[in-house]
């Protein structure tokens, strides 16, 4: 079992907020169940993570038809204690203002967990 603190952030407090590690920098994702993968805000994660490695090709793609974005791959993401590459979106970040702090939003399918489980008095999420 994974078990990760759901950080309180203001005005994102009732969010769940899963930090998690892209190539040694810590990044903050909103948890969405309704996703199924996930997506960074690439300006954002470009200043998180300087010098940000991918790997494979960039394929354009789109969400719901209607937000262009990049699909890549971004190797040494660490979920909890487990390290892997991980195929990802980039989407043009929102003005400054609008979810700040955020650097993206993660699926729960992203986790490849068999049981997750939210405690939001407690502000954790855990998984296996």
């Amino acid at each position: 079992m994974r078990r990760v603190s759901v950080v309180a952030g203001d005005p994102l407090s009732q969010c769940p907020i899963l930090e998690v590690q892209v190539q040694g920098q810590l990044v903050r994702l909103i948890v969405d169940t309704g996703l199924a993968g996930i997506v960074f805000y690439e300006e954002r994660l470009r200043k998180r993570v300087p010098g940000l490695r991918t790997a494979g090709h960039l394929a354009d793609a789109a969400m719901g038809g209607r937000v262009r974005a990049k699909q890549i791959t971004i190797p040494d993401v660490l979920f909890g204690k487990t390290n892997r590459d991980v195929s990802i979106l980039l989407i043009p970040s929102p003005a400054p203002e609008i979810l700040a702090g955020i650097d993206g939003i993660i699926g729960i399918a992203a986790l490849q967990a068999h049981h997750v489980s939210f405690d939001f008095a407690g502000r954790t999420l855990t998984w296996e």
